[in-house]
């Protein structure tokens, strides 16, 4: 901690003996998930280089909307709500202990829902394996965005061809039925 102190001609200074603390940020090393839907309020875990101690109210804020954070026990990392985005776009995730800046930036993107019109063919063998194309709108290719279908029970991962056309295998399964 250092004093600080203030003066009106750069000669005579206050002696009010406030003090100021200088801190390194904390390191984000990982945001799970990265990409969320606009709506969805997924929870967001934010894993961090090194414990944290928190004299204050917690706070990840995403872009500029500020949601309250529950830090985990070891300190080095916490967890928070996605807050509904109107914007598909690539926000800065930082954490604030009482107002105060305490991290690094990190990187969330939101991503709006899928819609599938139609897929092609809409049968396949029950052992898996037959290529599905999803034809609708906006599948996402954004860096962290995953495609993944699911039949009955069963998923895959898909792979995102362009914004309307995605392409996914059935999985194998017995209860997928008709």
């Amino acid at each position: 901690s250092s004093v600080l102190e203030v003066s009106n001609n750069g000669q005579d200074f206050t002696t009010d003996g406030v003090t100021f603390e200088a801190k390194s940020l904390v390191k984000i090393m990982s945001v799970e998930p990265s990409v969320g839907m606009l709506t969805s309020g997924v929870e967001v875990t934010v894993t961090l280089e090194d414990a944290i101690e928190v004299s204050g109210s917690l706070v990840c804020r995403f872009g500029s909307e500020d949601i309250a954070a529950v830090l985990k026990d070891d300190h080095k990392g916490l967890s928070c709500r996605q807050p509904v985005n109107m914007v598909a776009e690539s926000v800065d995730l930082i954490l604030l202990d009482s107002r105060v800046q305490i991290s690094t930036a990190g990187e969330f993107v939101y991503v709006p829902t899928s819609v599938v019109e139609s897929i092609v063919p809409s049968r396949g063998p029950i052992d898996g394996g037959t290529p599905i194309t999803l034809i609708g709108s906006d599948f996402s290719s954004q860096s962290g965005a995953q495609l993944v279908c699911r039949i009955g029970s069963g998923t895959s991962e898909g792979r995102v061809i362009s914004n309307s056309k995605a392409v996914c295998s059935s999985p194998s399964s017995g209860s997928l039925g008709p």
